[in-house]
């Protein structure tokens, strides 16, 4: 057993963990995009648009119970931007960590 501490997460690691959850991540060109199933087939939103805002907030309301912080809901966009341009590998959590 390791003696560190466990890290509690932010706000802003929920919203990117729910994001790769239901999200593909994809940039094209200097844009990121999230895909995502809805009941009328997939469709692709700007991560930095405001459905796709709107989709991460109502996620994070549905599994914490209260309302997204409006700087928890920035970090989290431009972290699932910075996923996005890593090679695909590296975008989703690895399982062992």
């Amino acid at each position: 057993m390791s003696d560190e501490p466990v890290k509690a997460l932010t706000d802003a690691d929920i919203m990117v963990a729910l994001a790769q959850e239901d999200a593909e991540l994809s940039r094209w060109k200097t844009r990121t995009y999230a895909t995502l199933a809805t009941h009328a087939g997939r469709r692709t939103l700007p991560v930095r648009g405001q459905e796709f805002g709107s989709w991460l907030r109502l996620k994070f309301r549905d599994a914490q119970g209260r309302s997204a912080p409006a700087g928890a809901v920035k970090a989290a966009i431009t972290t699932l931007e910075d996923l996005a341009s890593l090679e695909p590998e590296h975008r989703q959590k690895r399982s062992d960590e």
